[in-house]
């Protein structure tokens, strides 16, 4: 086939779509580019990768975090009260 016999809608150098498999051509699938392109999924892995580690460098960590519990203060009055009357009451 020559360059003036190229079906519309195909591109210049793509395979025949009946030369590539029994069952037709099925389009060109993101499985497909990375399998046909191994040194550019390499080379995308690598970054993405290396992208990670720069991130990883950037997470603020901390052993001990400083964390605020939250606290509950409650205010009675009860003249006279010892602090064990107080606590066996007021519950």
């Amino acid at each position: 086939m020559t360059s003036d016999q190229i079906p519309p809608g195909r591109m210049p150098g793509a395979p025949d779509p009946e030369q590539t498999s029994g069952q037709g051509f099925q389009g060109l699938s993101p499985s497909r580019l990375f399998i046909l392109r191994p040194i550019a999924t390499s080379l995308l892995m690598i970054a993405i990768f290396l992208a990670g580690v720069v991130g990883f460098q950037y997470l603020p960590l901390s052993a001990l975090p400083e964390v605020d519990y939250p606290t509950i203060q409650v205010q009675t009055f009860y003249p006279g009260a010892s602090p064990e009357v107080m606590t066996s009451t007021v519950t």
